[in-house]
């Protein structure tokens, strides 16, 4: 599907991870994306998605994320990636 703004097409995306090192890697767990009008450079409604996801296998020893304004509570209750993944596919690949 093609997004056509103020006569121009192709959004302006901006995206935003955050993650924590576990082990030998990193752990992804909060996605979001804004989708901004090239032309007048505003948020477009109902296009922006934003959403934690709950790190697998969720570990008592997972990282204090409380100075980044998150609680264990909040990833406890997120979806796993898996329950989020073509969601963040179909934004990555301007779906």
């Amino acid at each position: 599907m093609e997004m056509i703004i103020d006569g121009q097409q192709d959004p302006i995306v901006f995206f935003d991870v955050e993650t924590t090192q576990r082990y030998q890697g990193r752990i992804l767990f909060e996605f979001g994306s804004i989708f901004v009008c090239p032309r007048r450079l505003i948020e477009l409604d109902g296009h922006s998605y934003s959403t934690l996801i709950r790190p697998d296998p969720f570990l008592d020893t997972f990282p204090d994320l409380s100075y980044k304004g998150i609680t264990r509570e909040d990833l406890a209750s997120a979806p796993h990636f898996s329950q989020v993944a073509d969601k963040i596919y179909q934004i990555l690949h301007g779906n």
